[in-house]
């Protein structure tokens, strides 16, 4: 089970090309810690400042996105460009960040009838999800898309 995706997935996305501060998220194991390394170098480097930024990882090729929305009272869309070239060593969770935002995915191999992969969106906490379900099944060589929005409720 890769329950640690590598560092690498980490800072995907980012357009740093400082070496000293990429050297140094790349030292750290901690796949929460890592998100807000992320965030904070994104910050430190005026990606943030107005300019809309997302994330993404790749788990053996399929793409998982998040990324700002522009829908009414959608705060972010997580997506999922899946590709034929994973397998059961890719299942675990995964972390991925924009600014003010970080959130954990779990991918699960072939859950589907004909071999469809599970992508489940871990919410953080005052949030919810489009499906409800927090999960899609997405065909190899198809997207799947999750929206992100507050929890409103009593």
């Amino acid at each position: 089970m890769n329950s640690h995706p590598s560092p690498e997935h980490r800072i995907r996305g980012l357009e740093a090309s400082n070496a000293v501060l990429r050297r140094e998220l790349l030292d750290r194991p901690n796949a929460r810690l890592w998100a807000l390394r992320a965030l904070l170098a994104g910050l430190a480097l005026g990606f943030a400042g107005g300019v809309a930024f997302s994330d993404t990882i790749s788990i053996s090729g399929t793409a998982v996105t998040l990324a700002p929305s522009d829908l009414p009272g959608v705060v972010a869309v997580v997506t999922m460009d899946n590709v034929q070239l994973n397998g059961a060593h890719d299942n675990g969770v995964y972390s991925v960040a924009m600014p003010g935002l970080v959130v954990e995915v779990e991918f699960s191999w072939e859950q589907g009838m004909w071999g469809e992969d599970l992508l489940t969106v871990l919410p953080p906490d005052g949030m919810t999800c489009q499906p409800a379900s927090c999960a899609m099944l997405v065909p190899e060589g198809l997207t799947g898309r999750i929206e992100l929005l507050e929890w409103v409720g009593s």
